[in-house]
């Protein structure tokens, strides 16, 4: 489990991500495999990774949000953190003093707190491997 004060970073040798219409869509071009977050995961995501949020902020962030308790909220952060750590797709951030950019959350999360949901998928991950997306087309269609 990721230290509270920890920040996490894509790993954008081997990640590419998108968030449409409040679905994270993450692809993991190393092991081929495929990932979708659910509104909840999705807030999440961008608080940690394009917002550079610690964990412990993310929590006071969904927290104050939703108006429910921190320590459940944190229970739920920490499980995807490490969920995500565990599958390759981010890692800690070195720089634990970096600012916290600004990040549009406010279509994100949905109306009511539900724990976050990261879902795989290894179905096509032969297609992958052989022909994976380049982050520069994604970047063009954006």
């Amino acid at each position: 489990m990721p230290a509270s004060d920890a920040r996490v970073q894509v790993l954008d040798s081997e990640v590419v991500a998108r968030v449409f219409d409040g679905e994270a869509i993450i692809i993991n071009v190393a092991n081929g495999k495929y990932y979708s977050l659910d509104r909840a995961g999705t807030l999440i995501w961008s608080l940690l990774t394009g917002g550079g949020y610690t964990l412990k902020a993310a929590v006071t962030f969904v927290a104050s949000r939703y108006a429910i308790d921190d320590a459940a909220v944190a229970v739920d952060i920490d499980n995807l953190a490490t969920r995500l750590i565990d599958e390759g797709l981010v890692t800690i951030a070195s720089d634990r003093a970096a600012p916290a950019a600004p990040v549009d959350v406010a279509s994100l999360g949905g109306e009511t707190w539900a724990p976050p949901t990261l879902m795989v998928y290894s179905d096509m991950t032969d297609v992958l491997a052989l022909d994976p997306p380049l982050p520069e087309i994604l970047e063009e269609d954006s």
